[in-house]
This record gives structure tokens, sequence and C-alpha cells, in this order.
């Protein structure tokens, strides 16, 4: 999974932000205010000033991606997450766009229409997608979802690099009571459009709020975060135990109350929630999940073309899988699960206490294959780091303040397994592509543009390309590791159309996931109601490694003897991510 990155946020405007009273006048700047100011712009100036007015308006944002300082702001507020902001970010949004409008073709060379294009086609999206707002779940059980981002925000985003910093951590501390008071106005303004998340996954969501609506403020993960924070600093006891205490009130007046109210709407809802089962359940359902596919995938492919791409990979999968299951005398006519439950069983183990080593020495093994397929390579460290629900990413930030850092689970594992997760997530994979974004000399608007058939393509076709360069030789296992993966991702593509298009009930969806994975029964559960609520996202892995294999063959053709993979690696990252449309007619004109 990939996972909690500045883009997938960058991409979605439609939650945008604010902050607390402080420079409030200045951070709430009308839409109408901002674009006078844009006004006569030269191209790079508009493109660049522009895009920080958009993502200045998610201060969480900003700080995550490391430009507090670069951009002038205050670093100590939280998103407002309020329906008059979001609506007043719709409509700089727009008059963005009509701003792009006037700068011609015939104005611009030729880098600056390839990024005119995709500021545009960014823009459109984003607009496109406020009609279906009230469709998505900004509170969910997951990672992306609320309270799981603001969590993961304060322990692993906030800098507190010195006292500032630390007071900082405070006052956004001091807003998240306000944050959550207006996800539970969204919740509600939600309820009435017929829109309620499923029963299970608000029974999941309330869990992850009981952990701090019940707890001591001690030992709430905001203050133990700041606790292990401050012990990293050289300052002096008093003014240690001073933050502290100040942390401690902020919990007692802001955060635990506001765990409270969305669990007493979430509590609520789920004595009525019933019929969500997909887009088409929902108002707009229909047009609202051709959406949800264009805005993942970057491509124009309908529902049923994806159904049957996926469908396709599965065919094309399995049949390796027999093959390498059969020559470890696994009797390849059993069901997927229980050829890989027999694999696990002969496993090599990784225990716990060894997990975050363990991906540590594969980055390094995956590091000595970058020279032979990589013209460029990013200078940014990744670290791993154990999380009690591991498996994604986030970006190192453009300040060098915080290296890239893949979030390992803690849980012990099987070592085949553990291969394919850090190529996606980290070498080549991730770091790689997104490390290079941020050093590239561009501009802020091509580091920071995310999207997610490109990113999540890519960090597939990163997997592919080491079993490519040879990682798996005379490793079936590793191999049976990475087509499991990979048999994953195709399965994705079926589950979510079938999910959201054609109507399939859950059970349905978990019995495909474990037939066609061999993955366990609850992780099934686990992964289809993350498509429930996310419809659309899982289908932009497998489209997007597609696309850049497509790519990749008709650049191999026209080269011929002359084909050097590492030139087409850097003509596919050179410029940062964009949408597949774009990206492949970048591709076909440079050929």
């Amino acid at each position: 999974m990939k996972k909690i990155m500045w883009g997938l946020i960058a991409i979605c405007l439609i939650l945008c932000s604010c902050g607390s009273d402080k420079r409030k006048e200045e951070s709430n700047r009308g839409s109408k205010e901002i674009i006078v100011g844009l006004q006569g712009l030269s191209f790079n100036d508009f493109v660049e000033i522009s895009y920080r007015e958009l993502i200045s308006r998610s201060p969480e944002l900003v700080t995550e991606m490391g430009l507090d300082d670069t951009w002038g702001l205050p670093g100590n507020m939280l998103n407002n997450m309020s329906e008059e902001y979001l609506e007043e970010t719709e409509n700089l949004q727009r008059g963005i766009l009509s701003m792009l409008d006037g700068y011609s073709g015939t104005q611009l060379i030729a880098d600056q229409l390839e990024s005119r294009a995709v500021m545009e086609w960014y823009l459109k999206d984003v607009i496109a997608g406020g009609e279906y707002r009230l469709n998505s779940f900004q509170v969910n059980h997951f990672i992306i979802g609320e309270p799981g981002a603001t969590e993961l925000f304060f322990s692993d985003i906030q800098p507190v690099r010195n006292i500032s910093e630390a007071e900082n951590y405070i006052e956004r501390l001091e807003q998240v009571g306000t944050k959550f008071t207006q996800l539970a106005n969204g919740l509600l303004l939600r309820e009435e459009a017929g829109v309620i998340l499923p029963e299970t996954s608000i029974s999941w969501t309330l869990q992850n709020l009981l952990k701090t609506s019940v707890s001591e403020p001690e030992k709430t993960v905001y203050y133990q975060s700041l606790k292990i924070k401050l012990e990293k600093l050289e300052i002096d006891d008093e003014s240690t135990k001073k933050l502290l205490e100040l942390a401690i009130s902020a919990c007692e007046s802001s955060v635990i109350p506001g765990y409270r109210i969305l669990e007493e709407r979430l509590k609520a809802q789920r004595k009525i929630a019933q019929g969500n089962n997909g887009s088409w359940s929902l108002p707009k359902g229909e047009d609202y999940y051709k959406y949800s596919l264009s805005h993942h995938t970057t491509a124009d492919y309908s529902p049923e073309q994806i159904h049957q791409m996926g469908k396709n990979e599965l065919d094309r999968i399995h049949a390796e899988m027999k093959m390498l299951f059969t020559s470890l005398g696994i009797d390849s006519q059993q069901s997927i699960e229980k050829m890989y439950r027999t694999l696990d069983g002969r496993a090599e183990i990784i225990s716990a206490d060894k997990m975050t080593e363990t991906y540590a020495s594969i980055i390094t093994e995956a590091e000595e294959y970058l020279p032979e397929l990589f013209n460029t390579v990013p200078e940014a460290e990744v670290i791993v780091k154990a999380a009690d629900s591991g498996g994604y990413y986030l970006p190192a930030a453009l300040d060098g303040s915080r290296p890239g850092m893949f979030f390992a689970t803690k849980s012990s594992g099987p070592f085949y397994r553990m291969p394919t997760l850090t190529f996606h997530e980290t070498i080549p994979g991730h770091h790689l592509q997104l490390g290079l974004a941020n050093e590239l000399p561009v501009s802020m608007f091509q580091k920071g543009s995310s999207f997610l058939g490109y990113i999540e393509g890519w960090a597939l076709y990163a997997e592919e390309l080491m079993a490519e360069s040879g990682y798996y030789d005379n490793n079936p296992e590793g191999r049976l590791g990475m087509l499991q993966a990979e048999a994953h991702r195709a399965a994705r593509m079926v589950m979510d159309t079938g999910l959201h298009y054609y109507k399939w009930d859950l059970n349905k969806a978990v019995d495909f996931f474990i037939d066609n994975t061999g993955y366990s029964r609850g992780y099934g559960q686990w992964e289809v109601m993350r498509y429930l609520i996310w419809p659309g996202q899982a289908t932009a892995y497998m489209t997007g490694k597609l696309k850049i294999l497509e790519l990749r063959e008709i650049y191999r053709s026209t080269r011929g003897d002359d084909f050097n993979i590492r030139d087409f690696h850097t003509l596919i990252l050179e410029e940062g991510a964009s949408p597949l449309n774009l990206l492949d007619k970048k591709v076909r004109a440079a050929i």
C-alpha cells in the first residue's frame, strides 16, 4: 500500500484547510482577493504562486511537505474542515483554472506546455470532484481517514526540533477539538444527504476513537509523541515540564472532547447505518464511481474495462503461481489459499523484533541494483520504522527535516513476502520516485503533484523491475511472494468494480479475494471494507503498471539495439508525476 503521502492529499484539495485564530485573517483570504493577486504574472510565476495559494489552505499538508519556513508560514494551524471553507476553496480552484485559460499555447515553450496540461488536468479533476464531496468518507477506520490521519500528523509529521516548534505542536493540539467538531458536522451533512459509513467501518472507527476518548491525557498518542520528541531536545527540565503540562491541558480541553464529539455522532449513525453496499447505492452513485475511477487511475477506463483487465491479469498470474508451486512439490490442483498455507508452514519466519532490521537489509540489497537501472537516484535517506499497522511510506520533507519513512508492521511474518513490499514502498518504488521528484530542478507544483495511477503504477512496476533484474532467480518462494502481491492488485480491480458497479455483496467480494490471492478471510474482510469506503483507489495500481509497461515496449521497439532502460526511466521520472493520459502523450512524443 502506498501510503500516506502528501500527494494523495494534494490531489484531493477538496479536503482543504485553514487554521487557528492566529493569523486567521491572512490564512482565510477570500478567493477573489487571491485571484486579484495572481493577475499579470508570467506563466512560471502563476503556476508557482497559485499552487502555493492552494496548498497553503492546507497547513497540515504544508508542514508535511516541509514548506513552512520556505513559504513563511507559522506552522501552528490545523486543517479547517468546515463546509464554508471547503466551498471557498472550490471557488479558488475555479478562479485559478479560469486564469490558466488565459495562458495560450502560442505564448509557451515546450516544458511550459506540458506543465500547463498537467495543471489543467489537476484543476479540472478536483473541481469535478467537488460535486461529489459529500459522497466521500472523511471519517473512517483506515489510515487515510480520521482520526488516524490526525494522529499520524502529530506522531510522525509535526516537527519538534526546538521550543518554538514544540509550542506549535501544542497550539495545534488546542485545535483538535475544533477540527473534530467540523468533521462531526460533516458526518451530519452526509447523513442528511443519505451517505453513511458502512456499519462495520463505523464499529472499527469507534474502536480507534475509544483509545483516546476514554484515556488519560498522559496516555494519548498526542502526549506520548510530544514527550518522545522533547526527550531528543537539549532543553532544560523546567521548560520540558511546562510544555508537557500545556500538552495535558490541551488534551483535556480540546483533544479528548473532540474525540467524544466524533464518537457520539458515529454511535448515532451506527443505529441507522444500512444500505451502503457500494457507490451505486449512494446519491449520484453511478456518476460518482466513474469520476472516482478517472480521478484515481488518471485515465479513461470504463468499469467494464477495468473489471476485465483484472481478470486477465489474474489468469496470467495464477498460471505462473501453479508452475512455481509444482516446482516446490506443492500440489497445484489445490486452492490458492491451501497452497500458500503450505508455503507459510515451510517459510522462514522473521520475529517482530527483527522486522525493521530485516527490511533495512533488503533496502541495502536493492540499492546494489540501481546503477544498472537508473541514471539518477535520490540523495534523501529512507529509514524503516515499526508501526502497529504498517505497510506504507511517508515521503521525505522538502526541507530535509525528515527522511523518507517506511512504516513496517511490528508483528512477525514470513520472509518471502518482505522483499516485494520493500521494493514497492522504498527502492526502486515510492522512495526512489518521490525522492527524485523532491530533488528535481522543477516547479513546486511539479514536485508536489501526485497522480495515483502514476505513483502506485510506478511502485508496482518497481516490484516487476526487481524480478526482471534477477532478484528472485533461484528463489521461487520469493517470486511467489511477489506473485501473491500482484494477484492482490489484480483482484482489487475486479472486486472494486464488482462492489461499486456490478453490485456485488460483501461476502462475494471476500470470497473472490481469498480464492484468487490466498490471503486469510480476516485480511480479506479488511481489504474489502477498504475498497468499499475508498472507491476506485485500488484500481490505480495495476492500471498504472500496465501503462508503464506498455510505454516501455513502445520505447524499446523504436530504439531497437539502442534501447537503454536507464534512459526510459529518466523519461518517465524526469519531470515528476503526471496523469497517465498525459504520460502516454509525452512518451509517444519523445519517440
